[in-house]
């Protein structure tokens, strides 16, 4: 049987820019409500696909990385609350 290749997580833009939107617009415990679940939702879609837990561990961190410089860049752009 063949690898299981993968789009990565942090090189879906959209999503990534999405997410870092949606965490600016909410207050912190919405936030960190919204973070948890988007990570378990991205856990299990991972976990349907086949992909061990070591490479979703890897996947997961590259995306938070990827969606905290999108909301950091954001806040120091001016979009978010000072």
């Amino acid at each position: 049987m063949g690898d299981i290749v993968v789009f990565p997580l942090s090189r879906r833009i959209s999503l990534v820019r999405e997410t870092a939107e949606l965490i600016r617009k909410k207050q912190p415990e919405a936030a960190s409500r919204f973070w948890k679940l988007t990570v378990r939702r991205l856990w299990a879609e991972m976990q349907v696909r086949g992909l061990a837990e070591h490479e979703i561990e890897l996947e997961v961190g590259a995306f938070a990385d990827a969606v905290m410089e999108v909301h950091t860049d954001g806040l120091w752009q001016g979009g978010g609350a000072a």
